[in-house]
């Protein structure tokens, strides 16, 4: 059930009589399980609500709305626990944390409503028959899908569990009902690439449109495996290898919107390659598994670029990155303090000695390890806002951006992470 917490002055609830203290039971004979049922149903016609007052008394309300018409109403928080993962998967990185971390970053969640609303990947192997009936009864969609492999026996090697080669069940019954989906692979030589990468493409192919794009990210293998299930990194022949077939797959199946079979930026950048311009990405589905990043940083670094040009303001900064972007980055930054006389950037490359050198990702950089390799005398040093936690300024070491500025005596000034983003940052007004 749902307590109402507040009722909107002029809505449909407070139409109705409903107040805060008030608890929500359901919809259409349904039960209210969370914000989900609220949030579907809040954009319907015609319903039946069931509403126990403050007083006891259980009400059914007979709904009969615009569908851009609100309630009006929000919930206390707390209501979303968020379901935890029941896999052990051969290439988990919560299992490859460093000890002593904050307790939140070893909570593995695996919650098809987390799916929903923050885009989080799902392996869907802790639905219950329950879940998936009220997925496709919400049409609750797009979900992002944590596929791994087709093969049902693969599947469950690697995720360790059971249930995991229920897969093709599920995608059938969720692409039957309209559901659109977005699908993850975990590539780990040896494992899930070769043949059993194609397969895996080919057969969610079947399922496209509804299936609509399949990313390919290479795993990340940190210097705290002890105990865990010996794996091989993507090198660089490896990292050609896939991104060739990945191409050669797009030929021989047509798309529209955007490519189905999308390698992300790492897999470019370890094989040393230029990647595709921001319009083969099409909407950018998968830019939050780091599909298509850089090129859209490159263009939008272009756009601010050209209304920079000519520009003179003496300046001086200090400029971390992840070592695999290091390449990309180290050119632009030369773009732009050709175009603009007197800035002087000191790029550096950071080895991630807190998660081990095979980690080259700038979001996980830590505040401890640029602190130690930062040389530059620069009285400034720049970082996207991707190295930090979702709205705070804490590093994964727990290392605030204060406490580094503080360690190096320099001013620390956090973007967006955008290429437009790096250009305002970098000649913007620092006094606003």
């Amino acid at each position: 059930m749902l307590k109402i917490e507040r009722v909107e002055t002029g809505t449909l609830g407070e139409e109705l009589g409903l107040e805060a203290g008030d608890q929500l039971l359901g919809f259409d004979e349904h039960p209210a399980s969370d914000l989900l049922d609220y949030l579907y149903y809040n954009e319907q016609e015609s319903f039946t609500m069931t509403v126990q007052t403050r007083k006891g008394e259980v009400v059914d309300f007979e709904v009969e709305k615009e569908t851009d018409e609100d309630l009006g109403l929000t919930f206390s928080e707390g209501e979303l626990e968020p379901k935890t993962c029941r896999n052990k998967c051969v290439f988990c990185f919560v299992d490859q944390l460093p000890k002593g971390l904050r307790p939140t970053l070893y909570v593995k969640d695996d919650d098809y409503r987390l799916s929903l609303v923050s885009g989080n990947y799902v392996t869907l192997t802790n639905l219950s028959r329950d879940d998936e009936e009220r997925i496709v009864r919400c049409h609750f969609s797009p979900l992002y899908l944590s596929v791994h492999a087709w093969d049902p026996e693969l599947r469950r090697r690697m995720m360790n569990n059971r249930f995991a080669g229920r897969l093709e069940e599920q995608i059938r019954r969720f692409a039957g009902a309209g559901i659109l989906m977005h699908a993850q692979i975990v590539l780990c030589p040896g494992w899930n690439d070769g043949e059993a990468l194609t397969d895996t493409l080919s057969h969610l192919y079947e399922f496209y449109p509804r299936v609509a794009t399949v990313a390919v990210v290479p795993v990340g293998l940190t210097g705290h495996r002890e105990g865990l299930t010996p794996l091989s990194g993507v090198d660089r022949a490896k990292a050609a290898e896939v991104l060739a077939q990945c191409r050669d797959f797009n030929r021989s199946h047509p798309s529209e919107r955007e490519p189905f079979a999308l390698c992300s930026d790492e897999f470019y950048c370890i094989a040393g390659e230029e990647p595709p311009p921001a319009e083969w990405y099409g909407p950018c589905s998968q830019i939050e598994n780091g599909v298509g990043l850089l090129s859209l940083f490159e263009r939008d670094f272009s756009e601010a670029l050209e209304k920079v040009r000519g520009r003179r303001l003496e300046r001086h900064l200090a400029v971390p990155t992840g070592v695999s972007a290091y390449p990309f980055l180290q050119k632009w930054v030369s773009r732009l303090t050709e175009a603009v006389e007197g800035l002087k950037i000191d790029l550096f490359p950071v080895v991630n000695r807190f998660f081990g050198p095979s980690v080259t990702v700038t979001g996980l950089l830590t505040g401890g390890d640029i602190a130690a390799q930062c040389v530059s005398d620069a009285p400034a040093l720049m970082i996207p806002d991707c190295m930090l936690r979702e709205f705070q300024e804490v590093f994964l070491d727990d290392m605030s951006v204060r406490e580094l500025g503080e360690k190096l005596n320099k001013r620390v000034l956090v973007h967006g992470g955008g290429g437009g983003d790096f250009v305002e940052c970098a000649l913007g007004d620092w006094n606003e």
